[in-house]
């Protein structure tokens, strides 16, 4: 299908370094991450608020912090990376690598198994 730039279908994953263990690698780039995570955007508006807004969990595609944080933490120990946002816009997980280049690799991926947008909007 056409890609649609308002789809919210990217992932942005960090990739971390071989033979350096996540928790330690986490550690130092953690503020960096939940900062440009919450980060709000001058342009657009999350998936469920207003431009201009900061961004929640459930607008990077996870229920809350602990979902974040533990999907993160066992995919990075078991693949040596780990999906910081899902269900992103390609603006937004342009933006988001963006914010995130200068501290950690990022790749982004395309999912579209999930609707996070509707997630997002019931999660309000």
């Amino acid at each position: 299908g056409e890609d649609d730039p308002g789809q919210r279908i990217h992932t942005v994953m960090i990739v971390i370094p071989d033979g350096f263990p996540p928790e330690l690698f986490f550690e130092e780039v953690e503020d960096a991450v939940r900062h440009a995570l919450s980060g709000p955007d001058p342009l657009v508006a999350p998936a469920s608020g207003h431009v201009g807004d900061s961004y929640r969990w459930p607008d990077r595609g996870f229920d809350h912090e602990e979902a974040w944080y533990e999907s993160l933490m066992t995919a990075l120990a078991e693949t040596q990376a780990g999906a910081v946002a899902r269900g992103q816009t390609r603006h937004e997980a342009e933006v988001l690598s963006g914010r995130l280049s200068s501290v950690v690799q990022c790749e982004l991926v395309v999912d579209e198994s999930c609707d996070y947008t509707k997630r997002a909007r019931e999660a309000r």
